[in-house]
């Protein structure tokens, strides 16, 4: 099996691990991985892992998902906060 080579993630990286993100629906998110550390199977494109966050904004609900680095950074999309989460929060 042969590896596709995995394009570096795009620097600086936007937001942070804990960091709570707002979309621009409204809902909340925290950021749980960074583009680092996670990919995209179909094209090896670094992403970000993140969960949504209940009607408080601090409480995670559901799983994790994974969308790539571009569309997260796409200009507009989320808002980020200050607010970071304790480890234990996510």
């Amino acid at each position: 099996m042969t590896s596709k080579p995995l394009a570096p993630p795009t620097m600086p990286i936007k937001y942070a691990v804990r960091q709570v993100i707002i979309h621009k629906k409204g809902d909340s998110y925290v950021v749980t991985g960074l583009p680092g550390e996670y990919r995209i199977e179909a094209t090896g494109e670094p992403a970000y892992a993140y969960r949504k966050l209940g009607p408080d904004g601090r409480t995670p609900v559901g799983c994790k998902w994974i969308r790539a680095q571009s569309v997260m950074e796409d200009e507009g999309r989320y808002i980020a906060t200050d607010i970071l989460l304790a480890p234990e929060e996510i």
